[in-house]
């Protein structure tokens, strides 16, 4: 898949910049329109749950994006670790 974007810095995957280059671009010339959609998929994974949930309201693609089952399994899993978890009560 698109491994080798995995170098690419945090800001350059931010939701700002991603709504910023969709929203002010006409379609037929906006970047994010024309990259694979594995390649979208990978960036839409790098954001946060709390960016992924408003990046959903931006069109039906971003939503169907958000969608991705692997991607909330990873978020859920780096966002909510074990030691951020209640120990269950005892009695």
């Amino acid at each position: 898949m698109y491994k080798s974007f995995h170098f690419l810095p945090a800001a350059v995957l931010s939701l700002t910049s991603v709504m910023a280059m969709e929203m002010d671009a006409p379609e037929e010339t906006t970047g994010w329109n024309h990259l694979p959609r594995e390649l979208q998929q990978v960036i839409i994974d790098q954001l946060n749950a709390e960016e992924v949930v408003k990046a959903a309201q931006v069109t039906c693609e971003w939503r169907d994006l958000a969608k991705d089952e692997r991607g909330w399994k990873n978020r859920v899993q780096n966002d909510f670790q074990q030691e951020d978890q209640v120990p269950p009560i005892e009695g």
